[in-house]
């Protein structure tokens, strides 16, 4: 679902919410509280999933996701992080907050290995990531880490897990493991300021993947 369709989608169940005849603020209003509250879900499932994760053994560990619907899965995921990273460093260097050089050095090591140049800064996620790090005293980071620099270390450990995990493309990880992705992810587009939309687009598939698990 692109972001056009995803905010129709939204503002949709804003006008279900209060009627077609409602005035637009009316409905740009619910239709922020429904974003709103999608956040809300995905930051409560955070420590009680994250804590299942850590500690359940893994002969335990349930497999609801079959492989097609993984892959599926993991495509959207990382077409939504990339997408996201991308858009916010082309933000960031705009306002010169992204050495060029640091780029250059690392665009430089990409051809050498004979990879086509990629278009803005649409590398692979740990690219991006060893982008972000070179230029981390100078990034203007969003959310409830920003400023706190001990707490967005850890965020960017995360992310180089999560990038190292999807680039496997192992397509039987264990429900814990895949709920472990969306709260590595809300953790990200909160970092980097992520679109209203974004959020949403990523409550909706982790609620389609709950109901398969749930099933």
């Amino acid at each position: 679902m692109d972001e056009a369709t995803t905010r129709a989608t939204v503002l949709e169940q804003a006008k279900v919410l209060v009627g077609a005849t409602a005035s637009k603020e009316r409905k740009r209003d619910v239709a922020k509280r429904i974003i709103n509250q999608a956040k809300t879900k995905m930051k409560k499932l955070k420590n009680s999933r994250s804590a299942a994760h850590e500690y359940l053994p893994e002969w335990m560990a349930a497999i609801s996701l079959d492989t097609t619907t993984q892959a599926r899965l993991y495509a959207e995921l990382e077409l939504m992080v990339t997408t996201t990273i991308n858009a916010y460093l082309m933000i960031e260097s705009q306002e010169s907050r992204v050495d060029k050089k640091s780029v250059a050095k690392i665009l430089e090591r990409w051809i050498k290995s004979s990879r086509s140049k990629p278009k803005e800064f649409m590398f692979d996620l740990k690219t991006q990531l060893v982008i972000v790090k070179a230029n981390l005293s100078t990034l203007r980071f969003h959310g409830p880490a920003q400023g706190d620099y001990l707490r967005i270390d850890a965020m960017l450990t995360s992310w180089m897990t999560l990038a190292t995990n999807l680039s496997r493309r192992t397509l039987c990880n264990p429900d814990t493991e895949i709920q472990k992705y969306f709260i590595d992810i809300l953790d990200i587009l909160e970092l980097l300021g992520a679109p209203e939309h974004t959020f949403v687009k990523l409550q909706q598939l982790q609620a389609a993947a709950e109901d398969e698990m749930t099933e």
